[in-house]
């Protein structure tokens, strides 16, 4: 399902799913898919692949949050000067343009 890989991209980019936000995600599901989805969800939280964010602070471990991410996956090329006019932007997002 799309919706579970959307899902699980934002658990991980953004440090987690408010706690508010998972549960009402979790009810549209419920309705929208069936209880398959539901044992789906919590086989991802058990793997810590989606989870509740219980603050509303801003994580700064790096295996969550979007920072941490792209440089250790080297999404971004930070040695590109993005301020000449002719840049090749594939130079700077590498193939994920």
């Amino acid at each position: 399902m799309k919706v579970l890989r959307l899902l699980c991209l934002q658990s991980l980019t953004q440090g987690g799913i408010k706690s508010k936000m998972f549960d009402h995600l979790r009810k549209v599901m419920l309705q929208t898919y069936g209880f398959e989805c539901l044992l789906t969800l919590n086989n991802l939280e058990k793997l810590g692949i989606i989870r509740r964010r219980e603050t509303l602070t801003w994580t700064s471990d790096s295996s969550s949050s979007f920072t941490g991410l792209r440089k250790s996956l080297h999404l971004i090329n930070d040695s590109v000067n993005v301020l000449y006019v002719n840049v090749d932007y594939v130079n700077i997002y590498r193939e994920y343009l």
